[in-house]
């Protein structure tokens, strides 16, 4: 018994020894060696996992579900109490590009088609997008945490070790992707990053240069009552001098505002600020100067049912819902800079943006100065019931279309938008416009004023690794959203559906990082384009080209014959 149990032994040891070689064999004939996987929870409450993602944006979800999809154990952590990031939070119409989605992107809109048969404009509800992400996810096995406050990290040599939060245990992991819209753990981290305009002229873009003060809107002579008021407003300078041909544009924040989900039906009415009565002055001189001739050529019902006002562009969405945005610019706020603190001016400046917005569109609905144009737009709308139940019907987070840019191993600017639109280290691609929203409202000499640059069209175009890699600072971190762009290529990099091929590119690098015992900041990026290409995301643009008709190809950007990207003016 005892001779036979211990043949039995040997033959058990000589299988594993042989099953451990052929997963060796296995593992060597993929590209490289088994990844460390996740080790159980430690002592004192610490976290060990093999990639942290911080931010539940759809960048984030991107990211974490690629991770998880190829072996790697991941941890998703959101700073607010929902995940979905825009797109569950207000940015229902979303837009689209000169491309197809294709990757993670192609997986979520495919899903939404489900909810939705009949939708052709990429129009989702709130809930129902937070509901999609959240079944990525899970089906994915990535674990996930709302709520998180973000306090700093501790690093190993020119590695973060573990990232710290004032409310859940320490978060420890090999490799870490930071996909908020805030940029918010690559600063606290020690990469160096760029906020706003500041550095507007440094890449000798000459579009650039064609950014201007613009006039909103003039007013007639203002009393007392009626300037007092417009120095009160939220997010808008006063100052005492003013020249509009001679204003600092590379004083400019980043923009933000909130994307509300309206409805007619299912809803909540607007609850106006107990101090709103202060901003009513500067409100009615506002509305009469915009409709000084009463007329109105562009407050018509486009396409798709989107309803344009002088104030706004109300999207319809499915099951008689609406997506409020703005048209004029007016809801496009500044961000203080106190807001990239990590304290609570965040909160307190987040509260102010709801509150004046709720406001404003109580006060359009019913003071009887208000343009018919304006308020019929509005008539009989409130806050969608279903939506945000957990936050008294309101975003969970605001719509920041600019945070922190990383200081990259390659900055992204115009001249590889429209001229060298192929890049040896592709890893997604890009085409939205180039939209660059205000980020000054200054308000004198009797008028509102705000920055703009010429919005343009470019063609589709490739986007490089080194973007989201740090040109100094830890070696382990990749950025998926604040990526590193001159402020004019923000502009077009800023989209939904760009974040998520970027946060595919993320997910993906850490896991062939594992999978070869690499650092992110050092992997073979010919190795994470295979990769990319195995999970069905496409990054480069001759493959784009083949699936566009020879006619079509001219109008995006490409020659009809050879699929060459052609050289375009910016």
């Amino acid at each position: 018994m005892r001779a036979y149990f211990s043949r039995s032994m040997i033959w058990f040891a000589a299988f594993v020894a042989v099953f451990a070689v052929t997963l060796s064999t296995v593992f060597a004939m993929s590209g490289g060696a088994r990844p460390n996987l996740a080790s159980s929870p430690t002592p004192n409450g610490i976290q060990r996992t093999d990639l942290v993602v911080f931010g539940g944006t759809p960048s984030g979800v991107s990211a974490a579900v690629s991770a998880a999809r190829l072996g790697l154990k991941v941890k998703l952590i959101s700073s607010t109490g929902s995940i979905g990031g825009a797109i569950a939070n207000g940015v229902a119409a979303t837009d689209g590009t000169m491309y197809p989605p294709t990757g993670f992107a192609k997986e979520f809109f495919a899903r939404a088609e489900r909810f939705y048969p009949d939708n052709v404009t990429l129009r989702i509800e709130p809930h129902v997008a937070e509901a999609i992400f959240m079944g990525l996810l899970k089906k994915a096995h990535v674990q996930v945490q709302l709520n998180a406050r973000l306090l700093g990290v501790e690093k190993v040599d020119q590695s973060i070790s573990c990232v710290k939060f004032s409310n859940i245990a320490k978060q420890c992991a090999a490799t870490f992707v930071d996909a908020s819209y805030e940029g918010d753990l690559f600063a606290v981290a020690g990469a160096k990053y760029r906020l706003g305009t500041q550095d507007l002229y440094s890449y000798g873009e000459s579009i650039a240069k064609k950014r201007i003060m613009h006039t909103v809107v003039r007013m007639p002579t203002l009393s007392d009552l009626e300037r007092n008021s417009f120095k009160e407003l939220p997010f808008v300078a006063s100052p005492t001098k003013f020249n509009s041909h001679k204003a600092d544009l590379t004083k400019g924040m980043p923009s933000f505002t909130y994307r509300l989900c309206l409805s007619k039906k299912n809803k909540i009415p607007f609850r106006p600020a107990l101090e709103y009565k202060k901003w009513i002055p500067a409100w009615k001189v506002l509305l009469k100067s915009l409709y000084k001739d009463g007329r109105c050529p562009q407050c018509v019902v486009a396409a798709y049912g989107t309803v344009l006002t002088k104030l706004w562009r109300i999207a319809e969405l499915p099951n008689g819902k609406y997506d409020l945005n703005s048209h004029l610019g007016l809801t496009n706020f500044p961000l203080p800079r106190a807001y990239f603190g990590l304290g609570k001016s965040r909160h307190r400046i987040d509260r102010l943006a709801l509150d004046y917005l709720e406001s404003f569109l109580y006060w359009l609905q019913t003071d009887q100065s208000v343009p018919a144009f304006e308020s019929n737009a509005l008539a009989g709308m409130g806050l969608c019931a279903d939506e945000y139940r957990g936050n008294r019907h309101l975003p969970y987070q605001p719509y920041i279309r600019e945070g922190r840019r990383l200081v990259g191993k390659y900055t992204l600017t115009t001249f590889d938008i429209f001229q060298s639109r192929s890049k040896p280290e592709s890893i997604a691609y890009g085409s939205y416009f180039l939209d660059n929203k205000s980020s000054q409202l200054i308000f004198a000499n009797q008028a509102i004023y705000r920055d703009m640059t010429p919005f343009m069209l470019p063609p589709t175009y490739e986007i490089p690794y080194g973007v989201m890699v740090p040109q100094k600072g830890p070696d382990n971190l990749l950025v998926s959203v604040g990526v590193s762009t001159s402020p004019i290529s923000y502009g077009s990099i800023r989209m939904e559906r760009q974040f998520m091929g970027l946060g595919q590119a993320a997910g993906v690098a850490a896991a062939v990082a594992a999978h070869t015992n690499t650092k992110v900041s050092t992997i073979d990026v010919s190795r994470l384009q295979s990769a990319l290409e195995d999970v069905g995301d496409h990054v480069r643009l001759s493959d784009l080209c083949q699936t566009i008709d020879f006619f079509s190809r001219a109008q995006q950007g490409f020659s009809p014959f050879t699929c060459e990207p052609r050289v375009l003016k910016n």
